[in-house]
């Protein structure tokens, strides 16, 4: 597809019903890297296993003050 950047966001990510199994899928395509943009709120420390390419991980939290 000419695709080389998938971007998982949008609620929280690594909470979603499968997402292992997706991005061990993804992780076995060498033309595509992966990043999950994730709140903090759950573990990523599973996620680091994956093989044989791991995805890249952004931390987007927020403040208190923010009212997010």
């Amino acid at each position: 597809t000419g695709i080389s950047n998938v971007t998982l966001t949008g609620g929280e990510p690594l909470n979603q019903y499968g997402i292992m199994e997706l991005l061990q899928r993804l992780a076995e395509d060498s033309s595509i890297d992966v990043e999950i943009e994730t709140n903090g709120s759950i573990d990523i420390e599973p996620f680091l296993n994956i093989s044989p390419r791991r995805p890249s991980f952004t931390l987007d939290y927020k403040l208190g003050s923010s009212g997010m």
